[in-house]
């Protein structure tokens, strides 16, 4: 059973949390699975739920494995930040 859970706990954690912020938001201002593209079309990342409100947003990222002691401080951050690219997002 732990095995199985441990399997499908990013399946589980991305569509509990797609249905919640559709729950508050709306199903038309909630997105699932969104490639995110650089200048170069190549893939740069994904968003696994995005929820659009006014005049902001909600990025969710799901992970099923622990965190990582850096990551939980805040600390964990992508490599394109660490040296400071310039390079613009596509959404």
């Amino acid at each position: 059973m732990l095995s199985i859970l441990l399997r499908q706990g990013h399946s589980f954690t991305e569509t509990f949390c797609k249905e919640k912020l559709e729950a508050i938001f709306g199903k038309n201002r909630v997105v699932s699975n969104i490639d995110i593209i650089d200048p170069k079309k190549n893939k740069a990342g994904e968003i696994d739920v995005l929820a659009i409100f006014v005049d902001g947003a909600i990025i969710l990222q799901a992970k099923s494995k622990r965190l990582t002691i850096e990551a939980k401080k805040g600390n964990d951050i992508l490599p394109c930040r660490k040296k400071k690219s310039k390079k613009s997002i596509l959404i």
